[in-house]
């Protein structure tokens, strides 16, 4: 099992400048994603138990979760889609038991341990391999929009090929 080392987090200053000012931009979240591979089919299968797991895993780790929605799917691998709104932003996972694979995105403006989040996530899966990564996401620009070129907003039900002449 791979380990990880990821502090807790607001959001990591961004690295780049915006591409079209040259103005560094304002981090506001942070995305994390996982995978984790190797976990058994039957939990991936069972999803009132992976649903009490995540949330026990996001509460853990600071997130306070408004709402949640899960999914079984029926024949095939039957895996699980789970959805989870926090008041830090969203986290969703999705099983492909089959594989032994469980795919867990977290997207968060607040002060999330994500350090804690994969540590129990990864105690209460067992999986044999995990790879997460994690991405400083920025949304807020210090300048007003005036400053930047506006795209084209196109009229509903505009063609693919009417879009392409935009940009030409």
């Amino acid at each position: 099992m791979s380990s990880h080392r990821l502090e807790t987090q607001v959001a990591a200053p961004c690295e780049s400048p915006d591409p079209v000012t040259g103005t560094p931009l304002s981090p506001s979240g942070i995305s994390l994603t996982a995978d984790f591979r190797g976990v058994r089919p039957g939990l991936l299968r069972d999803g009132e138990t992976l649903t009490r797991m995540v949330r026990q895993a996001l509460v853990e780790a600071g997130c306070r979760i408004v709402a949640q929605s899960v999914h079984a799917f029926d024949g095939g691998g039957a895996g699980v889609t789970g959805v989870f709104v926090l008041a830090e932003s969203h986290a969703v996972f999705h099983t492909y038991p089959e594989w032994g694979y469980l795919g867990f995105d977290l997207f968060a403006c607040g002060r999330v341990s994500l350090d804690g989040l994969l540590a129990r996530l990864t105690f209460l899966l067992g999986p044999c391999r995990i790879e997460s990564h994690q991405a400083s996401r920025a949304f807020r620009c210090p300048e007003p929009c005036s400053a930047h070129p506006q795209a084209p907003i196109l009229p509903s039900g505009s063609t693919a090929e009417e879009a392409a002449g935009v940009w030409t």
